[in-house]
């Protein structure tokens, strides 16, 4: 008998959802806490029509779930998870949610902690875990809640409810090359950017449904704003993967069905094979959401995996490189300025960290404390593509011009054809003359040493005149 009241509850507090396209599945499982649930092991826990707390401040209060079902079929590649709670007066200090799955529920191993998602912000009434991504062998799963000891005069924790969700991405090919589309194929692109945006792979190929399409759904209706600053993320999952493109459409659902947004928050993603992923649709310079309410004006990148204690891989760096390297000069940016964030009240470095502007581990301190050398790389990224389209040379010979970047001094070697007079010019970002010399040279090889530690670090052009010929070259300052 008692068994069956079980089960009836279970009924009531448990509601489970179904395919979304294709093959591809969601469930979720909402637990409510308000009446006493069913439970497998509690100690000190106090149950109110509120919700569970302890009733002993100075004591650890634990509650520990009955085993759950995984009610998708024939889940793949795998399964992603990730919970919401329901609390009053709710502190990451006072309160640990630990999962534990199992293929039954004789075989449940060690549990593993919750950690809070790094978009959201901490306030007392909400949990939202990370991604987890789980075997999709596991049929089962429990949750312990533990409320630690309070401080005298702290309000007590009171959880209400858990919801969880589980999504299976679907047997999607693997993505190993990217498409290659032409930069006038992403909409809103600069035309008089040198750059082309690196080869990425389109929101219909790694999965986004077809609701999604901003071009044809008329009912999304995206917001745009020039890009001032580029954000960087990491998505705080796995580094490992069977399938990124079902790792980009967990993302997906996670942001849209768990957390409520129009699409994906990331503008692109990219995974530790370099591979660089199309995010939220709509073209260049759609308003994403991965910036805690501050996203007009940013871009945000997101690397794929974890990188606290773990540095990403160098494909993974190559294209986060040339993917800054053409929003800079799409958006005619200076990689070693600061700037004003639109509406935020914000001056941050134009390529920064999500934690620059957010309570937030994110992006992990193995990248944001390489900003510095990924910024000079994007410069260097940058410059490469710019100059390799530029018109061919008016000398006959190769101006040759190294070290470039370099910390002051240029140094410059070419061939002088006949005897003329020579202007060599540094123009800055905006085209203005702030370097002149000028000489009588003669033919044969020449050599010459150009000091800019006057100047400040950025990229400027290094004009060379004789007669009705001229020669531009790109020139990197920093320090």
């Amino acid at each position: 008998m008692q068994r069956q009241v079980l089960l009836i509850y279970l009924m009531c507090v448990l509601i489970s959802g179904g395919e979304i396209w294709g093959q591809q599945r969601r469930t979720t499982i909402n637990y409510d806490l308000k009446k006493k649930p069913p439970l497998e092991q509690e100690l000190n826990i106090s149950f109110s029509n509120m919700g569970i707390g302890s009733f002993k401040n100075e004591d650890d209060a634990l509650f520990f779930s009955i085993p759950l079902t995984v009610n998708i079929e024939n889940p793949s590649p795998f399964l992603a998870f990730n919970l919401k709670g329901d609390f009053q007066n709710y502190d990451t200090g006072r309160v640990s949610i630990f999962v534990r799955f199992a293929r039954n529920s004789n075989s449940f191993g060690n549990f593993e902690e919750v950690r809070m998602y790094h978009h959201s912000e901490v306030n007392d009434s909400l949990f939202q875990s990370e991604l987890m991504f789980i075997n999709p062998q596991n049929k089962v799963f429990q949750f312990l809640i533990i409320f630690h000891p309070t401080l005298p005069g702290q309000p007590r924790v009171v959880a209400s409810r858990l919801q969880f969700d589980l999504y299976s991405p679907g047997e999607a090919e693997p993505v190993n090359t990217a498409s290659n589309p032409l930069k006038t194929r992403l909409l809103g692109t600069n035309p008089g950017c040198g750059c082309d945006v690196p080869a990425y792979v389109s929101r219909t190929a790694w999965g986004a449904p077809p609701g999604q399409n901003y071009n044809l759904n008329p009912n999304i209706q995206p917001s745009y704003s020039p890009v001032s600053h580029l954000v960087i993320h990491h998505s705080a999952g796995s580094n490992t993967s069977s399938n990124w493109s079902s790792t980009v459409s967990s993302i997906w659902n996670f942001h849209v069905n768990s957390n409520g947004w129009d699409d994906i928050g990331y503008n692109w993603l990219i995974d530790p094979n370099g591979m660089i992923y199309e995010g939220r649709g709509g073209g260049n310079n759609v308003v994403g959401a991965h910036f805690c309410g501050k996203n007009t004006g940013t871009m945000g990148i997101c690397m794929l995996g974890t990188y606290e204690n773990v540095a990403p891989t160098a494909p993974a760096m190559e294209s986060l490189h040339r993917l800054l390297a053409w929003k800079l000069c799409d958006g005619n940016l200076d990689a070693l300025d600061t700037a004003s964030l639109a509406n935020s009240g914000l001056i941050l470095p134009v390529i920064t960290g999500h934690k620059a502007g957010c309570s937030t581990l994110c992006p992990g301190d193995m990248i944001f404390q390489n900003l510095p050398v990924i910024k000079q790389n994007a410069v260097i990224a940058q410059t490469s593509c710019v100059t390799s389209v530029e018109e061919p040379s008016l000398f006959d010979k190769t101006i040759n011009i190294y070290p470039n970047p370099s910390e002051g001094v240029f140094n410059l070697k070419w061939w002088q054809e006949e005897n003329s007079k020579v202007e060599i010019r540094v123009l800055d970002g905006q085209g203005r003359n702030v370097l002149s010399q000028k000489a009588l040279l003669f033919a044969g090889p020449q050599e010459s040493t150009l000091d800019l530690n006057h100047l400040v670090p950025g990229i400027y052009w290094l004009q060379f005149i004789t007669g009705n010929e001229s020669k531009a070259q790109k020139i990197v300052l920093m320090r």
